[in-house]
């Protein structure tokens, strides 16, 4: 209605060309030819057949119809029609009067104190969380502290691989403390090797030179047993320590095998380092450890 224009159904219903519509299969279709493609102008919108043609409106009809509407906001027909306009609005008109300003004052009063609520209750959260990560971080602290004086090395323990057997001796009662103790089994737990034999072997390595390991074996016939140091026990809880991921591999008869094997070898391999050292190509043997002072309650002083 706002372009006074028919229906897209009807026979003219385009408004942009003076086509007539053909209905086919009950739909009506524009047929665009060279003869009658023309689009449609002012004048053949005025002189169209009033049957066919687009909705006309007497235009004079109209803008008196909206002068009375404007002017008098009514119609002919005598329906009511306010026009629109702006409402003039004063300083007066905004002044407020004692119950809104009170009523506005108390809304405001009441806001700030649900906020300063909500604002004391935040804090409070946030202060009890602050105390729980604190006291998470001193026991993080103080286990870290204990594993690193764990992890210090004694300043009485021996330079290793100890040779000497009165260091031997003086090591072997020292390890009896129970801070020395457990230092030198995280400390051999640390060693490593391809399987639990290995990985005693080279514990042995680390501790003894093989003219050491020369004066021991794991009996103590014609020799010195290995078996009742107390060295035997550290090197049996750091070897099942460092193998505790596999434990189905870790056993005391592996252990002790493995420590048989490697005194019973200790021979041979002195042998073949002296050789090297000759030919310039065998392993390096280390210089005996100077003598440390045993125990006066250490049994081995009253050794003739």
């Amino acid at each position: 209605m706002l372009k006074m224009i028919k229906g897209h159904t009807s026979t003219f219903g385009c408004e942009k060309c003076c086509i007539a519509a053909v209905s086919l299969q009950r739909k009506l279709h524009y047929l665009v030819d060279q003869t009658n493609h023309r689009k449609r102008c002012d004048e053949d919108y005025f002189k169209e057949d009033p049957d066919t043609a687009h909705i006309k409106v007497d235009y004079d009809v109209a803008a008196e119809y909206m002068t009375n509407v404007i002017d008098n906001g009514t119609s002919e027909d005598g329906i009511n029609i306010q026009p629109i306009t702006q409402k003039k609005v004063s300083s007066e008109n905004l002044s407020p009067d004692d119950d809104t300003v009170e009523e506005t004052q108390l809304c405001a009063q009441h806001q700030k104190e649900t906020l300063d609520i909500q604002m004391r209750q935040y804090l409070q959260q946030q202060m009890e969380q602050t105390q729980v990560a604190l006291a998470t971080m001193a026991r993080a602290n103080q286990a870290q502290i204990a594993q690193v004086q764990g992890a210090l090395r004694p300043e009485c323990f021996p330079e290793w691989p100890i040779s000497s057997l009165d260091v031997f001796d003086a090591f072997n009662e020292m390890i009896q403390i129970e801070e020395h103790r457990s230092y030198l089994v995280r400390r051999l737990s640390t060693v490593g090797g391809p399987s639990q034999r290995q990985v005693v072997m080279n514990m042995m390595k680390l501790l003894m030179t093989n003219t050491l390991a020369m004066e021991y074996n794991w009996a103590g016939r014609e020799k010195r047993s290995f078996k009742k140091t107390k060295l035997r026990y550290i090197i049996i809880e750091a070897a099942k320590l460092a193998c505790k991921d596999n434990p189905v591999e870790s056993s005391d008869l592996i252990i002790e095998n493995a420590i048989k094997d490697w005194l019973k070898l200790a021979t041979s391999r002195y042998t073949y380092s002296i050789a090297g050292k000759k030919s310039g190509n065998g392993p390096t043997q280390h210089p005996p450890s100077p003598p440390l002072p045993l125990p006066p309650n250490s049994p081995n002083n009253r050794r003739v």
